[in-house]
């Protein structure tokens, strides 16, 4: 920015836009998408990526700042920026992600040995009953529903051919494929009037 840009800026209100994000996704902030006008009345200066804590409709929100600078719409009501979330938050977020992450993949072994089950194949383990904290429930191998629900499943079964692909696991990938398919088949069909 040069010299004379920023002698104009001086006394004039800043404005950002904004993305609402829960810490918890402080790995993958996503930025992008419809963002909020706030105006930025702090001392630090703003940039894109940076997470702050503005007021949101019902309460205190978590948000990414997208773009720095625009220009509010006119006659609009615009809140302050509240403060910056600290490095410190940013890492304590960054760290139970991270913990959640694990426990989830933890899971995976368990959670495509029930899909290897429901799925007609052998399993050499006692499986509990419910799937592993972060993964979908179990959908059936066949049934008679259509539309949405049935490319639902569908989609759960893919999920689960392209985790076994990443382990390894040839045998069940092309089992879980074949079944996503038929699934998908189904998805498209619909009732009839």
């Amino acid at each position: 920015m040069s010299l004379w840009s920023r002698m104009k800026r001086i006394g004039k209100r800043r404005y950002v836009t904004v993305n609402f994000r829960d810490l918890k996704w402080v790995k993958k902030p996503n930025h992008g998408g419809y963002g909020y006008t706030y105006s930025w009345d702090l001392p630090d200066q703003p940039a894109p990526g940076m997470w702050v804590e503005v007021e949101g409709n019902d309460r205190i929100a978590t948000a990414v700042i997208d773009e720095v600078d625009v220009k509010p719409q006119p006659g609009a009501t615009i809140k302050p920026v509240l403060r910056v979330i600290t490095q410190h938050e940013l890492d304590e977020a960054r760290e139970a992600a991270t913990n959640r992450e694990k426990l989830v993949e933890a899971g995976l072994p368990i959670w495509l040995d029930m899909m290897r089950a429901k799925a007609g194949l052998p399993v050499d383990r006692e499986l509990p009953p419910k799937p592993p904290t972060g993964w979908p429930d179990i959908p059936p191998r066949k049934g008679s529903v259509i539309g949405q629900p049935a490319y639902d499943r569908g989609k759960v079964w893919m999920r689960a051919h392209h985790r076994a692909v990443e382990l390894n696991r040839m045998e069940d990938a092309v089992i879980f494929e074949q079944i996503a398919q038929e699934w998908y088949a189904r998805g498209r069909k619909r009732k009839k009037s």
